[in-house]
């Protein structure tokens, strides 16, 4: 692919420590492409349906937005904690497509790139202004992309502009009709194609979206549950708790409780 731009949208960059027991198990499932780093510890991370990788101690993994994460901590037994980093970016490639529509990344990065990482995350927090902040960000995305594959489902410019309308609508009523109309395509026909390009459905990746946002509101504010329900465009608070307990494994009180 020929990139002509590279325009970061949003990002949200942040650390923590904790002394939680070994095999700590969280799962979640992002509205941006994620790049973490098990600092002091170790993380064993399975993405979706692939195979379970471990980024050992200082390693990172890449988690594409929308994918169900299954992250395992194991802390430093010497030092008796556990500490991680990470940023999660919101990147659009030529005005059109989102990064990580367009490009897979390795769910672990290997020592070289590890090793580069951890010095974009160090400069990175030297930064005080915003202008530092970007060109450390910018350099971060050029690293990420020398470990990228393209994919070959992102021409398809129709699909992104349906993918855009969910992320920027979320919140309303989306039906499969109005889906089927922005992709110039008939209903049956939408449900193939998105069997076909991301194993699902149509409304299956509708919620799964909302259920993503729904996690980081869980995460980072002290809406209540039925407040974040709404702000997902999920206006049965009991269906929004079953939909979320069934993809989480837990109800979103004790989401949040682990998180805490």
């Amino acid at each position: 692919m020929n990139i002509t731009h590279i325009n970061i949208q949003d990002f949200f960059y942040s650390g923590f420590s904790s002394s939680t027991n070994n095999g700590f198990v969280h799962i979640k499932q992002l509205p941006n492409l994620s790049i973490v780093q098990s600092k002091t510890g170790s993380y064993n991370i399975k993405i979706g349906n692939l195979k379970e990788y471990t980024t050992g101690e200082g390693g990172f993994f890449i988690a594409p937005s929308m994918m169900r994460q299954k992250i395992t901590h194991f802390i430093n037994t010497d030092k008796n904690i556990f500490t991680a980093r990470y940023v999660f970016l919101d990147v659009i490639i030529n005005n059109k497509y989102r990064l990580d529509d367009v490009f897979d990344f390795p769910v672990v990065t290997d020592k070289k790139y590890s090793l580069i990482l951890d010095s974009d995350f160090d400069d990175f927090e030297k930064c005080e202004s915003v202008c530092d902040k970007m060109s450390c960000l910018y350099r971060m995305l050029k690293h990420l992309l020398e470990i990228s594959t393209e994919k070959s489902i992102y021409k398809d410019k129709h699909f992104h502009t349906l993918l855009d309308y969910i992320r920027e609508n979320y919140a309303k009523k989306i039906t499969v009709s109005q889906m089927a109309e922005i992709m110039n395509i008939s209903e049956s026909y939408l449900y193939d194609f998105f069997k076909k390009t991301l194993g699902t459905s149509p409304v299956h990746y509708l919620n799964e979206y909302r259920l993503s946002v729904a996690s980081e509101l869980l995460t980072h504010t002290n809406d209540t549950i039925s407040t974040i329900a709404e702000k997902v465009g999920i206006q049965d608070q009991f269906y929004f708790s079953k939909l979320f307990k069934s993809k989480y494994l837990v109800s979103p009180l004790k989401y949040r409780k682990n998180i805490l």
